[in-house]
């Protein structure tokens, strides 16, 4: 960010202040002014974006960027497809959502 701030293309003030943060932290989103400017702005990013996919306009950053938003600010992912193949091959365990803090479970596949 530091190298940037002097650049002709991104010179701004959120460079600045990119810079000053992350000198001392290593994620913008331990940033709660950051995190609630991000919330803010989720509606208007998604409405881009999914404005550039009826379009069929490829915007590939902004796409990964609101998709990285998402799986960092949902409280629940769609992860249990990777739990269950864990549980399967390896037979790791798996948490239910009902009871996260209850044992680990295991399920029998081949029954």
């Amino acid at each position: 960010a530091r190298i940037w701030t002097n650049g002709c293309i991104i010179r701004s003030e959120l460079m600045e202040e990119a810079t000053e943060y992350l000198t001392d932290n290593k994620s913008f989103l331990e940033n709660d002014r950051i995190v609630k400017d991000l919330t803010i702005m989720e509606g208007a990013m998604n409405d881009l974006v999914s404005l550039a996919l009826v379009l069929r306009m490829p915007i590939p950053v902004l796409s990964s960027a609101i998709q990285y938003w998402f799986g960092m600010a949902s409280n629940f992912l769609p992860a249990n497809l990777i739990q269950a193949q864990r549980d399967f091959f390896g037979q790791h365990g798996y948490k239910l959502k009902k009871d996260p803090n209850g044992p680990l479970n295991h399920t029998d596949w081949e029954e």
